[in-house]
């Protein structure tokens, strides 16, 4: 938008214009929008949309950023949790024989306190129901 307006008002005969454009921008629009960041002082319109075009490709890359390190952590923290159930799924197997599908499904649901919760539970339990059954 920066840019049309840039190009509407480059004669010179609009010089006046761009300076109240740029006065209220940095002065009005930015200052009650974003009050805890500090605007260079550009001097004139070309400058800012330079200096902003930059200041919004850096937001992006550190919002990807951010964003992929939020997914590496969120895949990690899912990792632990599907290798705890499919421990606890071995767990009942060795103990109880076959667990079923739908069994197994229920297990893959939980989260790590229930997943926890359960592994203690294998030791005096006398069936699958015993150890997750609660749950349900």
């Amino acid at each position: 938008m920066l840019s049309e307006l840039l190009d509407w008002l480059k004669e010179p005969k609009w010089f006046r214009l761009r300076s109240d454009w740029l006065v209220w921008l940095k002065r009005v629009l930015f200052v009650r929008n974003k009050p805890h960041i500090e605007i260079p002082e550009p001097h004139d319109l070309e400058e800012l949309n330079a200096m902003l075009y930059e200041n919004m490709q850096a937001m992006y890359r550190r919002g990807e950023e951010d964003a992929m390190k939020a997914g590496v952590i969120v895949g990690e923290r899912n990792g632990i949790i599907k290798g705890k159930a499919n421990m606890l799924i071995e767990l009942l197997e060795d103990v109880f024989g076959e667990v079923n599908k739908a069994t197994r499904d229920m297990i893959y649901e939980l989260d790590e306190d229930d997943l926890r919760d359960c592994s203690r539970r294998v030791r005096f339990a006398q069936s699958v129901d015993d150890v997750i059954g609660h749950l349900f």
